[in-house]
């Protein structure tokens, strides 16, 4: 059986100081190449923002790919249009940085972020960060807002397939790659509108597309962890039968009902005169603190209790 091949990946400095890191992988029978850019915001459809380790996952999830029949070259976001250094509006990716930085420090929101949910929040805007790099922040319409909609969905999409085939994908950690979920899908765009929410308080932009109506995303409700009262009602009987005996719902339920209620003395009253209106006697056996009521008694008990 012959050797598969492996892919290689080659580390070159460009000419402003970042990496870039040219991957070459057996397809078809053809040495095919890729190139993804350390610098942040790349414009050829990389996302930008690469270092080494990550690289070398990705080489190994488009060799997983490979493998399962599922790997198609991506192509670069159709998003016209960019910064020709006119305009005083920043790039989205610029303007995610700082907004992400306010938001740390707690000048937006109620209050500075922890390191966790700075995290979180650092992850959902490497998907927005990614495909509006070369964006001018007062140029995102509705079209590229759907098109943002539409490239998370096929991604989540494409990852799924691939798994389906039997592709082994890993994230940048070695673990297994988990799909985008629909719960995903709604932080990261719940994030880019409130990215945009910022734009429009600094009157960078007039609107906010990501808050129409056709950007929702409706997650599924969990399934609930309650039971219903038959559902209860089974699981006590099946615990009933097991090694530790438990009393019969309904028989607990109805000694509950029938137990009378304790009387309790009165302040200011004979303590012969409260138990003479009593029709309850107290006996001490095991339970000090237990009512038996006297009529229930055999007489023997009742003259023993004397």
């Amino acid at each position: 059986m012959p050797r598969q091949g492996t892919g290689t990946l080659e580390t070159r400095f460009l000419a402003d100081q970042t990496r870039a890191f040219h991957l070459r992988m057996p397809i078809n029978g053809h040495r095919e190449s890729l190139v993804l850019h350390e610098r942040p915001g790349c414009a050829c459809g990389c996302g930008g923002g690469w270092d080494e380790p990550a690289a070398r996952t990705e080489l190994g999830n488009i060799i997983a790919r490979v493998r399962a029949g599922a790997w198609q070259r991506p192509a670069p976001p159709e998003i016209p249009g960019g910064n020709n250094g006119k305009s005083q509006v920043p790039l989205y990716g610029d303007y995610a940085e700082w907004w992400l930085g306010a938001k740390v420090k707690g000048l937006i929101g109620d209050s500075p972020l922890s390191e966790n949910t700075e995290s979180d929040y650092r992850w959902r805007l490497s998907y927005s960060r990614a495909f509006f790099a070369p964006k001018v922040l007062d140029e995102i319409d509705q079209d590229d807002s759907l098109a943002f909609k539409a490239h998370l969905l096929a991604k989540s999409r494409e990852a799924r397939e691939a798994l389906e085939a039997g592709a082994d994908l890993r994230d940048i950690h070695g673990r297994r790659l988990v799909p985008l979920g629909l719960a995903s899908i709604k932080k990261i765009l719940d994030t880019f509108a409130a990215v945009l929410d910022e734009a429009i308080e600094d009157r960078h932009r007039p609107d906010n597309p990501a808050r129409s109506r056709r950007m929702k995303i409706r997650v599924p409700k969990p399934k609930r962890t309650f039971l219903e009262m038959d559902e209860l009602a089974a699981l006590l009987e099946a615990a009933r039968d097991q090694d530790v005996a438990l009393p019969h719902l309904a028989v607990s339920t109805s000694r509950r009902a029938a137990r009378p209620r304790r009387s309790r003395a009165l302040p200011g009253l004979a303590e012969d005169r409260v138990r003479s209106r009593s029709r309850w006697r107290y006996r001490e056996r095991r339970c000090p603190t237990t009512w038996v009521d006297s009529r229930s008694l055999p007489a023997e008990a009742m003259s023993a209790g004397e």
